[in-house]
Order: structure tokens, then C-alpha cells, then sequence
């Protein structure tokens, strides 16, 4: 787990410049610096690095194959590299170290741009082929890893973060009105663009190459997933439930291998616990961390507790100070490209308190979306329900009621829109979660506009060979995963812990889980009426202690509600709204906080419009 940055130019780099560029992801990777520069240093190569796998010296980045002229930069990890080392040596390469980047170095070699079908791990990575004069980026699946990039006629610049990419150009900071749109309706800048203007990200499951003589830029979209893999005879239940077993056990054994002791994020729940017990069954001696957090309904750590004892583990609690609204200057620098989920705080407090006891740690990211966690598939259940029983003249003449007579902003509107849609299979299902067009129009005046991802994020057929291709809430959980999982939730955890210089490792989103839940289970399998992660929960029934509650959902929630009450956390707001110089609605804005007194519903939004003020604010008086 690293932070990386690469400059390509028509001219001279300035090479302190780019040091100092590099050194604003320090915190990524405080182990080692390294650098790479051509003769004429028109290309600038910088690694920080955060030593996992082989803590030797060989093994620092840049790292180049002087053989092969090939030069690589490796951010996360490559959890099968010990399996890709046999097949590379059995095809004849000869390693120098025993890092997972020098296998996906010559898995490259090997295979060329395809070799991320080899890959099982979280990864962002850069390849310069000095022979060919080209560079090659690749993302991960699911976008744990992140990469922006920033290209115009005279520059390439690439980074794990935007703000070494913003330091390396001459241009003018400006706000990406796309971006901008995308942070106020779903609570983040989108898939291909930051909150900077031409500062782009790289979507997950691709991957560029840049032919560096020509100037050109090639973008292309692989799924590391061989959709032919199904077997007919994993058809029953049971077979199901034994083979999830053996897929997290394989999954959770590859997340264990480091050169330093692992540790399992637990929060007492059913995702964590689950893992608990499989990492307890594969090593002695498992260390776990809860954060407690008193007298708040973020703390868990009863649930935790007995968990922890149950498994006989090094287990850790660690108390959280109280919340006050100074974190949010530690959140602008976390998350550079903001996101207005309010869970990123405790996430952070909980990634400094376990940094100091532990450098790698495994998290339960990914269950939800995979095997149907959220309430809201429920509901969709239950529409489906209502679509198979109305025929078409009824839904056609429901959706012209809609039209005619209900406000946009009228309660229900949504819930009604599925239940007439005459084609709910090929419908988006994005939702907005923060604020409503007519909210935004008024936020954001002229900067409005209507923006929207569910073009890429609902195109599942494309990508997956679904165990039910009209199976409507399978789609929706895959597109669930490929927006809320990977912009939200995976920014949250990769930001938070990669500041504090800690690692998290997600076993539920290794491919082979991933391909399982979308090309081997329907959502009946997952979900009914009432319930949710029916195959977990039958998989947890068989492993956790008898007493476990199953009915507990809590989540890593922030109490914005509550805390927008406190007299800090109000002043605050309101003097951040009335200091800044971003054109946004006041008048809005300050009647949303007087709305929340009287009815304090209002807090999800007061924290996307203080944590946007607040980003804004921190780096935009930059000079």
C-alpha cells in the first residue's frame, strides 16, 4: 500500500518540484522514497512507500528490470502474486526479490496488458516500457485503489492523490461544474472526474496507454472476470453455501500474507465477525480492534467484545475523544477529492487509533453489496412484486398520473415511478441521496446542472454473465457496487486509513466472491421480503457462537443529526458560510441549519454543504 505520481513531458522537469509534489502523499508510504528520471528528465517517476511484502530494500520502487527495460510503480496488493511466482518461474523468469511487484512486472511481460485477468488483489499500477516509449496504467475491479490523471498537449501527470497532480500543472485551479453537480446529488465527484477541473480519475477495471512519441492516449475496459466459469452442479443451497465458505476461507488465507502482523477490523457485526472466525480458524493468536466510542450510538464495542472472546483473540478497544468539528480540517486532507458521506470521520479516527498497534489490517467492504445488506433491496423486492401483477395499461396510465399531478419532490414519487416503470429490467436505479435537482438548482444557482453516472454504473449485461439476466435486484446490487461501493465506501476507507499510513484488506471483493455472487446467485438466494444475506447469515450460524444477533444492523454511522443540535457544531457551520467565497445560496443554506432546530432530520445535508465549504475553503487559499 503505496502512493505513487509520474510526470511525462515535451520539456525539462523541475526535479525538487517534483520532489515536493511527491511529498504531499508522505503519508502513504513513510517507509521510503524513491525516484526515477530519464536523461533529460522530461519523465519523472516518484514511489512513497508503505512496506508490506518483502521489507528489504530490493524491493523498493520505482523498481526496474534493467533486462526487461521495463519500469514499474505497484500501489496495494497482489494478493495470489505467490501463485503467479510458480507459473512465472515454471515459464522461465528468475526473481530477484520476493515481492508481489516484481511478479506483476513480469506477469506483464508475460501476458501484456490482458495480465490484470491474473491478478487477485487491490491495485493501482504504472509500467513504463522504455523500448516501446509507452506507459501503461491499470486500475483494479472495484476502484479500491485510486489514480488521477491530468493530460494536455504538453503534459502527463498521474497520482494517487489530485493534489500532487494539481501541484505538477501550471493551470488555474477551478472547480469541475461536473464534479460539483455529482458531490451534491450522490455525495462524490463521480467515476471519471475529481472536484478540479481537468484533474480526471482513472475508472476501475482499466486501463491507458500512453505512446509518449506520439502523444496519445488510449483508454480501454477489462473485466478480470471469465464469465464461462459457471458449474451447473452448484446449483443447490447447500452446495452454494459450502462454496462461499471456501471462497472467504481462500480469500481471507491470501489477505493474511504480509512480512507484518495482520490484524481484523471488528466491529461485533455480521461481516467482521464472519471474518473473525475464519481468520481465527487459519492463524493463531488474531489481533482485532474495535473502536469504542462512549455514551454514542457509534459504540460497538460490547458486541465486539464477545466476539473477541468467543475466538480467544489479541483483542484491542480504542477509545475515541469526542467529536468536534475541528476533525473536518483533518478530513480536507484525507480526502482531497471530497466525498459527503459523514462516516468518513469515525473511519478516521478509527484508522489513527489502530495505526499505532497495527500497518495492515482486514475489513468487512464489499458484503453489503454482494449479498444484499441494504434495506432497500427489500423494498425493491417488494416492487417487483407489485410489476408482476399490473399490466402495462395500468402501468402506462400510472406513470401519466405521475406526469400530471405529483410534484418532483412529492414523498412516495420514487416508490411509485418503479412500481408503474413499463421497463424495469433496463432502468436506472440510481438514487439521489443528498439533495433533489430542485434542491441543487436552488444551492447552486447558475453552477447548476443536471448530472448524472447511471449511464456507466447500471450496464451489469455488458459486464456479467448474471445468474438470471431479468434478475432486476441482482442488477441493482451489482450497480450498487459499482458506484456507492467504489465512489463512496472504498474512498472512505483507502483515504482514511492510507492517512493515518494503514492498510486495509477487503476479502469479501476478491474476484472469484465477486464473480460467485453476481454468475452463480440469483437474489432470491440473498434476500426476501424481510430478510437480508440469507447465504451470510446461514454461513455465520455455522461458524459464530449460538447466542449471536443476527437482527443487529448497526453500521458505521456519524450522528449528524445530533451533533448539528450542538452549539460548536452550529457555529461552526454558520461561520464557514458566511467566510467563504464560493457562489453558493446562503439564504439556503442558513435556513437549512434554523429547519434542523426544530426538526432535526437535516444533518446528512448540513455536513455535505460544511464539508464542501470547509474543502473548498482549505484548497482553494492555496497558493
Amino acid at each position: 500500500m503505496c502512493g505513487i505520481l509520474g510526470h511525462i513531458s515535451k520539456g525539462p522537469i523541475s526535479t525538487q518540484e517534483f520532489k515536493n509534489s511527491l511529498d504531499y502523499i508522505h503519508h502513504r508510504g513513510p517507509d521510503h522514497t524513491g525516484f526515477w528520471f530519464n536523461y533529460d528528465h522530461t519523465i519523472c517517476l516518484g514511489f512513497k512507500r508503505l512496506s508490506i511484502i518483502d521489507l528489504h530494500e530490493r524491493s523498493n520502487q520505482p523498481y526496474e528490470d534493467i533486462n526487461l527495460q521495463l519500469i514499474i510503480q505497484l500501489n496495494g496488493e497482489i494478493y495470489n502474486f505467490k501463485d503467479l511466482r510458480d507459473e512465472l518461474e515454471h515459464l522461465g523468469y528468475e526473481f530477484n526479490t520476493n515481492s508481489d511487484t516484481e511478479a506483476a512486472l513480469f506477469a506483464f511481460k508475460e501476458w501484456g496488458p490482458c495480465f490484470t485477468r491474473k491478478l487477485s488483489g487491490m491495485y493501482t499500477i504504472s509500467i513504463f516500457d522504455k523500448l516501446k516509449n509507452k506507459l501503461f496504467l491499470f486500475r483494479d475491479f472495484t476502484g479500491e485503489k485510486p489514480l488521477f490523471y491530468f493530460l494536455d498537449s504538453e503534459n502527463f501527470i498521474f497520482s494517487s492523490d489530485p493534489i500532487p497532480v494539481l501541484k505538477q500543472t501550471s493551470a488555474e485551479k477551478e472547480i469541475d461544474p461536473k464534479g460539483l453537480n455529482l458531490y451534491f446529488k450522490y455525495g462524490f465527484s463521480g467515476q471519471d472526474q475529481s472536484l478540479f477541473k481537468g484533474i480526471n480519475k482513472l475508472e476501475y477495471s482499466s486501463f491507458t496507454e500512453f505512446d509518449i512519441s506520439s502523444w496519445r492516449f488510449k483508454k480501454s475496459f477489462l473485466s478480470p472476470i471469465n464469465n464461462n466459469l459457471k458449474d451447473s452442479s452448484l446449483k443447490t443451497y447447500q452446495n452454494l453455501l459450502d462454496k462461499l465458505e471456501k471462497l472467504l476461507e481462500s480469500a481471507v488465507s491470501r489477505a493474511l500474507i504480509a512480512d507484518v502482523p495482520v490484524g481484523v477490523l471488528l466491529s461485533g457485526g455480521l461481516d467482521s465477525s464472519i471474518l473473525v472466525a475464519i481468520a481465527s480458524k487459519l492463524k493463531n493468536n488474531i489481533k482485532t480492534f474495535t473502536a469504542s466510542f462512549p455514551g454514542s450510538n457509534l459504540d460497538e464495542s460490547e458486541f465486539a467484545r464477545s466476539i473477541a472472546n468467543y475466538f480467544e483473540t489479541d483483542h484491542y478497544e480504542l477509545e475515541a475523544s469526542t467529536i468536534g468539528p475541528e476533525i473536518l480540517d483533518e478530513s480536507c486532507l484525507a480526502f482531497t477529492d471530497p466525498i459527503s458521506d459523514p462516516s468518513q470521520i469515525p473511519t478516521l479516527l478509527l484508522s489513527k487509533l489502530v495505526s499505532k498497534h497495527c500497518k495492515t489490517v482486514i475489513g468487512g467492504d464489499g458484503a453489503d453489496e454482494l449479498f444484499g445488506g441494504y434495506r432497500i433491496y427489500n423494498r425493491f423486492k417488494k416492487v417487483q412484486v407489485f410489476q408482476n401483477l399490473l399490466p402495462i395499461f395500468l402501468k402506462n396510465k400510472g406513470r401519466d398520473f405521475l406526469t400530471n399531478n405529483l410534484k418532483r419532490s412529492f414523498k412516495g414519487r420514487g416508490l411509485l415511478e418503479l412500481i408503474f416503470e413499463t421497463d424495469l429490467i433496463n432502468k436506472s436505479h440510481a438514487t439521489e441521496t443528498y439533495f433533489t435537482a430542485e434542491e441543487r438548482k436552488t444551492l447552486l444557482g447558475n453552477l447548476y446542472s443536471d448530472q448524472s453516472i447511471d449511464k456507466v454504473i447500471h450496464e451489469s449485461k455488458k459486464i456479467y454473465d448474471l445468474e438470471d439476466p431479468n434478475d432486476f435486484i441482482n442488477k441493482i446490487m451489482f450497480g450498487d457496487m459499482r458506484s456507492f461501493l467504489s465512489e463512496d465506501m472504498l474512498v472512505k476507507t483507502d483515504r482514511a486509513s492510507m492517512f493515518h499510513s494503514l492498510e486495509v484488506r477487503s476479502p469479501f471483493l476478491d474476484k472469484d466472491i465477486i464473480h460467485f455472487a453476481f454468475s452463480e446467485l440469483s437474489s432470491h438466494k440473498k434476500i426476501t421480503f424481510t430478510d437480508r444475506k440469507k447465504l451470510l447469515k446461514d454461513l455465520a450460524a455455522k461458524i459464530l457462537p449460538d447466542n449471536f444477533d443476527f437482527n443487529r444492523k448497526q453500521g458505521f454511522i456519524f450522528p449528524t443529526n445530533s451533533l448539528f443540535i450542538k452549539s460548536d457544531w452550529q457555529a461552526f457551520y454558520t461561520t464557514k458560510l458566511e467566510k467563504t467565497n464560493f457562489p453558493i445560496n446562503k439564504d439556503f443554506a442558513l435556513t437549512l441549519i434554523k429547519k434542523h432546530q426544530n426538526n432535526p432530520v437535516y444533518g446528512p445535508k448540513l455536513f455535505s454543504i460544511l464539508n464542501f465549504i470547509n474543502w473548498h475553503e482549505f484548497w482553494f487559499k492555496q497558493a
